[in-house]
């Protein structure tokens, strides 16, 4: 089980900005292991995980899911703001095709929102949307789960029953974790690094990691020289 991608591309922009992501990448995502793709800023790590997930089409190319593949774990896009959490609940659910009082029930569990269920999403603070989201995300039976960056969120108790859930969810489930970041490097099975439209993987964790730092550093000096320009002092004629 898993996900392959057959000569998968997607750019945006046209002309002289169109910008090349994924440039025919051909792969396969098994369920039964963690994979994480490391990528710069730009390089496409959000374009891969929606690819993969089904919330974008490849311009050209195959996205083959022979697995039950979730939406980009922690989403808060798939929510209304207008329903009420127990009723977002109940939507998401229904639409893959479980039942909702057992991820309500977990929800409640880890989160202690169960009071708050009754009332508007939209009502809900920065922190409890952001629980509320993960929650659901894991609590809902995938065989691929997704992360655009980060596979939880939060702190405390709700952090740590998230990470035990997770590391539940992966004696029977494969994780894609596509981020700019190294902290679940160690965690995964095989590390890659996406650049220029390409994903490649190594061997060594430790030369994937040496290769996306000497990417992140070059992607970063340019930033860092316009930053330079722009609070250089203007030149003194005190001295003339």
């Amino acid at each position: 089980m898993g996900v392959d991608l057959i000569g998968v591309s997607k750019a945006y922009g046209s002309g002289k900005r169109r910008r090349v992501v994924l440039d025919t990448v051909s792969d396969s995502l098994h369920a039964e292991r963690m994979t994480t793709v490391l990528a710069v800023p730009g390089a496409g790590k959000t374009t891969l995980a929606q690819l993969v997930s089904g919330g974008l089409r490849p311009d050209s190319g195959l996205v083959r899911r022979r697995c039950r593949v979730s939406y980009p774990v922690g989403s808060q896009a798939v929510f209304s703001r207008l329903l009420t959490g127990y009723e977002n609940i109940a939507f998401v659910s229904r639409v893959y095709g479980v039942a909702s009082r057992p991820v309500a029930d977990f929800v409640a569990g880890i989160t202690g929102l169960g009071p708050e269920f009754g009332k508007r999403y939209s009502t809900y603070s920065r922190v409890q949307r952001i629980m509320f989201a993960y929650a659901v995300s894991w609590a809902l039976p995938f065989d691929l789960y997704v992360a655009d960056n980060a596979l939880a969120a939060g702190g405390g108790q709700f952090r740590a029953l998230l990470d035990y859930t997770i590391e539940e969810r992966r004696r029977s489930a494969g994780l894609l974790v596509a981020t700019g970041g190294t902290d679940a490097v160690d965690s995964s099975d095989l590390v890659g690094v996406l650049h220029e439209g390409r994903i490649v993987y190594f061997e060594s964790k430790d030369d994937a990691i040496a290769a996306f730092v000497k990417l992140r550093r070059t992607a970063a000096e340019p930033r860092r020289e316009t930053e330079e320009r722009e609070t250089e002092p203007e030149d003194s004629y005190d001295d003339l």
